[in-house]
């Protein structure tokens, strides 16, 4: 029987060695916001259910009245809860492998490019930096917040490639950046050439329309009422 793990880590190399050690046994993970009040990590362990929880020191504790993953399973994630109370939606390896791939062809990663994590890891903004660095192989450099500072140390240290929030175009130099990702709020007109507008959801694993256009194998339509649909091979 497959399990969750929840993951309450910061930004870090613990955080990547619990991760690929619950990939490993075969498990999926719910990584929750350590900075989080525990009131509200604790609201998230009664709903979503693991059967243990990875705290700060790396330590794993046990958890009582567990439910099952499915085989294949590698991640729950919560949505934002923009349209009520937020759910775990599941992502499978096969999906997040195929938006890895897909994400990092669309953005011009190549064999010396190196991804930077700064932005929150419990929701999919900065959770889908991480496993695409993982699952691609590319070099991958870490946060626990996303300060000016720390990103342009990060640059000097060799990172390309970013995924940000649109307010933090203004506080950081975005040039050394090969390719910004930005998504999570409205996306300003004028805007650096090295930017890329991205449209999705926790559903859909982070972006899935780069500048207008659908990655490979998304499809993408409005429907009469103004909703917009999409669907992927995964």
């Amino acid at each position: 029987m497959r399990e969750l793990i929840a993951l309450d880590l910061s930004a870090g190399p613990a955080f990547l060695q619990a991760l690929i050690s619950v990939w490993e046994d075969g498990d999926a993970a719910l990584p929750l916001d350590p900075k989080a009040p525990p009131a509200h990590n604790t609201a998230i362990l009664g709903a979503m259910r693991p059967a243990a929880v990875v705290d700060a020191h790396g330590e794993r504790h046990k958890l009582p009245g567990s439910l099952p993953v499915e085989d294949g399973d590698a991640l729950v994630v919560l949505t934002s809860g923009t349209t009520g109370e937020p759910k775990g939606a599941v992502h499978t390896h096969q999906g997040i492998e195929y938006a890895a791939f897909c994400s990092s062809t669309a953005a011009g990663v190549i064999a010396n490019s190196c991804w930077l994590a700064c932005l929150p890891l419990s929701h999919v903004g900065g959770l889908s930096v991480v496993t695409r660095a993982v699952l691609t192989g590319t070099e991958l450099q870490m946060l626990e917040r996303a300060d000016p500072q720390g990103i342009a140390e990060a640059q000097r240290q060799g990172a390309t490639h970013v995924s940000l929030v649109p307010t933090l175009l203004g506080r950081i130099d975005p040039e050394p950046f090969h390719s910004i990702l930005l998504g999570g709020a409205a996306i300003p007109i004028e805007r650096p050439s090295n930017t890329i507008a991205t449209y999705g959801m926790t559903e859909s694993f982070g972006g899935v329309v780069y500048d207008g256009l659908a990655l490979n194998g998304v499809e993408m339509r409005t429907t009469p009422d103004g909703l917009i649909e999409l669907r992927s091979p995964t």
